[in-house]
C-alpha cells in the first residue's frame, strides 16, 4: 500500500518542479556584468560568489575528420566565477524582481 502513495507523491513533486522552469536570455546584458534583478548570496561558509555573463563556446563534437566543419554558435551564459574551495560553500544567485530577461 505504501508504494502507490510514494509514487503519487513523487509524481506530484515532479509536476510542481516542471512548472517552476524559467528561461532567460542574456543577449542584451554586456559581457562581464551581472544581470540586473539578481542578488548574489550563499549558503555555508565564505563570501558570496561572483556571477558574470560570459561567452560559452560549445565543445567540439566527435565527428569524423572527413566531415564538413560544424557550425559553431557562441552564446552568452551566466557563469559563477568564484574560487572558494571550502567544503561548505554553496553560492546562490537569487532573482529578486521580475526581469526583462525572462522568456515567456
Amino acid at each position: 500500500m505504501l508504494r502507490p502513495s510514494v509514487f503519487a507523491m513523487a509524481m506530484l513533486c515532479a509536476l510542481r518542479l516542471a512548472g517552476a522552469q524559467r528561461d532567460f536570455s542574456f543577449s542584451e546584458t554586456r559581457l562581464g556584468e551581472t544581470p540586473a534583478g539578481f542578488r548574489s548570496t550563499l549558503s555555508g561558509e565564505g563570501k558570496p560568489g561572483t556571477w558574470k555573463i560570459v561567452e560559452d563556446e560549445p565543445q567540439p563534437s566527435l565527428a569524423p575528420t572527413n566531415a564538413a566543419p560544424p557550425v559553431v554558435t557562441i552564446r552568452r551564459a551566466l557563469a559563477h566565477l568564484g574560487t572558494n574551495v571550502a567544503d561548505e560553500h554553496f553560492p546562490l544567485l537569487i532573482l529578486t524582481k521580475k526581469s526583462s530577461l525572462i522568456l515567456h
